[in-house]
């Protein structure tokens, strides 16, 4: 499990190499109030001409196992709201 802040290269990298991995979109500082989990390749979280995906307000903690982001969500006492597009 990696957290990716300020760096959409890598994020990209990342997905590219990670079509069974799985990603949270949350603020750059964590909350427990938004915490959005959707596959890899779900359209939300591609790449967006002109826009960031991990500078300034958001960072996105990603991993081949579910199971981890559903606990990293628990330590910081929230739970993970699945994309009504991928259905992870």
């Amino acid at each position: 499990m990696e957290s990716i802040s300020n760096n959409d290269q890598k994020y990209f990298a990342w997905l590219e190499s990670h079509g069974d991995g799985f990603v949270v979109n949350t603020y750059s500082k964590p909350s427990a109030s938004y915490m959005v989990l959707h596959r890899a390749t779900c359209y939300h979280i591609q790449r967006w001409t002109g826009r960031t995906s991990t500078c300034g307000s958001y960072l996105k903690v990603v991993t081949d196992d579910v199971s981890e982001l559903h606990a990293w969500a628990a330590g910081l006492g929230g739970t993970l709201t699945a994309c009504r597009t991928c259905q992870p």
